[in-house]
């Protein structure tokens, strides 16, 4: 009924992601940027739906337009910095990008492994683990959080904890089939 309100395009995007029509996400999205060129929300959306789809280079570049729209969109400095650090590319950017989106919301467990999932990713694994090990005080019990706190550990050399870690994650989400192979090649 009225299209230059942005919350309408993004309730609809984000009824189409939950239903994994990305293609109508993006559409969804597209749309409402149409008539609302400035909405930061709507190109991070946007973001997250060409993520869903594997399009990295459009990912990128929605979450920079978020960024270049409202430099303090939280989500979309965690997006781009984890986006950045799990690929393990422009990991000074990732730690910087990390560090502001927890700067905004420090109690963000999510944030928070973002952050030590880049020191993981920079070599700095104090720095990690600690990061870590405070994202799961804040997030709880998420599956990936424990992977990467396995991560660290590992390669620590504190094979115990990478241990107990991985079994945790996959206690959470026995899916997880990277968490069982790391876990079954610590068994001789």
């Amino acid at each position: 009924l009225n299209p230059k309100q942005a919350d309408g395009h993004i309730l609809l995007g984000l009824t189409h992601l939950q239903a994994e029509h990305y293609d109508k996400a993006v559409e969804a999205f597209e749309m409402g940027i149409l008539h609302n060129p400035g909405s930061a929300d709507l190109y991070f959306n946007l973001g997250t739906a060409y993520d869903k789809l594997n399009r990295f280079d459009d990912v990128v570049r929605a979450m920079e337009k978020t960024l270049q729209l409202d430099a303090a969109h939280a989500d979309a400095l965690n997006y781009l910095g984890y986006s950045y650090a799990d690929r393990g590319i422009k990991i000074e950017e990732a730690l910087s990008l990390t560090k502001r989106a927890v700067a905004l919301k420090p109690a963000n467990g999510y944030y928070v492994d973002s952050l030590g999932w880049a020191f993981f990713r920079m070599g700095l694994m104090k720095e990690a683990l600690t990061e870590i090990q405070r994202a799961i005080t804040l997030a709880g019990d998420d599956p990936v959080i424990f992977e990467h706190l396995g991560e660290a550990y590992f390669r620590r050399g504190n094979v115990e904890g990478a241990r107990r870690s991985w079994e945790r994650a996959l206690q959470l989400d026995p899916e997880r089939l990277t968490t069982r192979e790391k876990l079954d090649q610590l068994t001789p």
